[in-house]
């Protein structure tokens, strides 16, 4: 019961922080490219959430490495 419960906050943990990622990144920083560049808010919503999702990837990638005892390929 108890490894239930661990991974039933890790995952609110992760859900929370990820969606606290986009908000802090989407409400300043669409407003900021259109303000300093004059880039479309589509446009700066893409750009916005893509740097964040290519991050989130490449940190779940090595997340799972590390819990698997993965090491490199040779």
């Amino acid at each position: 019961m108890n490894t239930k419960l661990c991974l039933l906050s890790e995952s609110i943990a992760y859900f929370v922080g990820g969606a606290l990622a986009i908000l802090v990144a989407v409400r300043p920083g669409i407003p900021f490219l259109a303000r300093q560049f004059g880039i479309a808010p589509v446009f700066g919503w893409f750009l916005t959430s893509g740097v964040l999702v290519t991050f989130f990837f490449f940190a779940a990638i090595i997340a799972a490495r590390r819990s698997a005892g993965a090491r490199r390929a040779t």
